[in-house]
Formats: C-alpha cells, structure tokens, sequence
C-alpha cells in the first residue's frame, strides 16, 4: 500500500525528467561548430593538394610524350610545341598553360602555378624543387608551379 500512495504522488507531481537541458543543447552546439570549423579549414588544403597531384600527374604525362616523340623521331626532342601538338597523343596539352624553350642560354623565368615549361637541353637541378640546370642536347626538362608558391621539375 505504501507503494502505491509513492507511485500516486510522483505521477501527480510530474517529477519525471524528460528533454535536455540547456547546458547540454549549448555543448553540442559548441562541439558542432568546432568539428565544422576543422573540416572548413581543411578543404582549401585538400583541393590544393589535388590540384598538385593533377599537375605532377601532368608533368609526368608531358615528360613520357616527350620521351616518346624523341624515340620516335631518332632522339631529337621537339622543335616546338606546335609541331608536336599536331598529334592526336599531345592534344590534351593544346589548351594548357605549355611553353616549349628549345635549349635556352640561360634559366627560364620560374612558372606560375598554371603554367608548365618543358626545356629541352636542360635537366632538373640537385632537388626536384631546384631550378633546371643546362644538359645533354638529348635532355629535358619540364618544369612547373604548384602551390601556394612553388616549384616543381621533373626530368626525362
């Protein structure tokens, strides 16, 4: 009987608790916009970092086509770009930011994060991020930007 005159009371007083409070709402209202702000602060990161990896796979992907122009055609490197982009394989870099600088006396002027140089009679310095050095007449070069303000080489 004493338990039911317990339960009665609490049922009449309304002393269930239910729903958050608002300490606990304001908590993870914090905690989300935290975790919010960690990844809006990754993402530039991450698109640049793509951005990178597509240049680097580009460089690459010249520096084979040069590769294969010049086992094609007795080890001579291409004169100039529009001669070589006149084939269906160097199409793809007709609309890219692509200069050709056939065995220039001194160092070309460093690209932009949008621009890729391909020198011929150069190689790449010590370091892939160092300047191109003159070489082999049968060498080059393909040097390119990346960012925030850097520069990249990769030779063949």
């Amino acid at each position: 009987m004493l338990n039911r005159i317990r339960q009665s009371k609490s049922e009449s007083t309304g002393l269930k608790a239910a729903g958050f409070t608002i300490i606990e709402v304001m908590i993870v209202l914090a905690i989300a916009g935290i975790i919010m702000a960690i990844v809006f602060l990754a993402i530039p990161a991450i698109q640049r970092s793509n951005r990178n990896t597509q240049r680097k796979s580009d460089a690459s992907r010249l520096g084979g086509l040069v590769a294969e122009y010049s086992g094609n055609n007795n080890g001579t490197l291409p004169a100039n770009v529009a001669a070589a982009l006149n084939t269906p394989t160097w199409a793809y870099f007709a609309t890219a930011s692509v200069t050709l600088n056939a065995a220039p006396a001194t160092v070309p002027t460093a690209p932009t994060s949008d621009q890729m140089v391909l020198i011929t009679a150069w190689t790449c310095g010590a370091t892939p991020t160092a300047a191109p050095v003159a070489g082999t007449a049968r060498q080059s070069a393909v040097w390119y930007g990346v960012e925030p303000s850097g520069t990249q080489c990769l030779s063949q």
